[in-house]
């Protein structure tokens, strides 16, 4: 069942959901006492052809890599840069795909859950919590925070973004 994302936050949000800071939302759990905070996005949505494919991404505290953004607005020279710095220095990185006739037998927003749903599985180390970038959780019972825009307002979403593409 698809839940969207109303009353599923899993810590306090402090109001400005729209901060400069790339930490904000990261911020926030750890000091509700989450420590392994994985961020996810997933790429393909907008091809007619093609799978769909999620990162899931844990960086370590406080770690911002320069550019990371939602990786619609890096150029591919620079996407590729940082793709390896993220590939360096993440704590754990999982990838989730999923094939065109998956979304052929279901639809396009189950295909992208589905592929979140896998990368998050495909970590090395279990998050004890995770951002999603959109509106709809996945199917898990760890905590999660959906985040609309989260690919230019947290650091994990926008380095899984990053990955993904």
């Amino acid at each position: 069942m698809i839940k969207a994302r109303n009353n599923l936050s899993p810590f306090k949000d402090t109001g400005n959901t729209k901060a400069a800071d790339p930490l904000f939302h990261e911020s926030a759990a750890y000091e509700e006492g989450y420590n392994m905070v994985a961020g996810i996005d997933e790429a393909g949505r907008g091809p007619l052809a093609g799978p769909v494919v999620a990162a899931a991404v844990i960086l370590p505290k406080g770690l911002i890599i320069p550019g990371v953004k939602d990786s619609k607005k890096i150029p591919e020279k620079t996407r590729e840069s940082i793709f390896s710095e993220i590939i360096k220095n993440a704590c754990s990185v999982g990838i989730g795909v999923v094939s065109c006739a998956y979304i052929d037998q279901h639809n396009i927003l189950a295909a992208s859950l589905e592929s979140m749903r896998i990368a998050v599985n495909h970590l090395d180390i279990p998050p004890d919590c995770l951002f999603i970038d959109g509106t709809f959780n996945i199917q898990s019972s760890i905590p999660q925070k959906c985040i609309i825009k989260g690919d230019q307002l947290s650091n994990t979403i926008s380095a899984a973004s990053v990955i993904a593409k």
